[in-house]
């Protein structure tokens, strides 16, 4: 349960998509109900000092992943991913054409 994006009972705990509001709407459903996250967030970290109250606690994602070896896609890699959709979907007249699966975009990226 939450309250516009925050979830219940917990501090400084955010959902958006279909994990706050249940398995419906589409992208544009998504972007919305994200940006009433966010300003949910904004709101808090205004309102409550998030920022330093909660320093002690913060734990290194990345690092985190790289110590259990999660191969992890930035933005760069984004970036090429992007890159391939664009010049592939040019090719077929289109903005885009998008992978359609983790495997194809891994691969792009050599993180095989």
């Amino acid at each position: 349960p939450n309250v516009a994006g925050r979830v219940d009972g917990m501090d400084c705990v955010y959902v958006a998509g279909w994990i706050k509001r249940g398995p419906s709407g589409t992208i544009g459903s998504n972007r919305a109900c994200a940006l009433d996250t966010v300003a949910a967030i904004e709101e808090d970290v205004k309102d409550y000092n998030i920022a330093e109250s909660h320093v002690s606690n913060e734990v290194n994602i990345v690092e985190l992943l790289e110590t259990r070896n999660v191969k992890l896609v930035n933005f760069v890699d984004w970036q090429k991913i992007d890159d391939a959709e664009c010049q592939a979907g040019e090719k077929l007249g289109k903005p885009r054409e998008k992978f359609t699966s983790s495997a194809e975009m891994i691969k792009l990226l050599g993180h095989c």
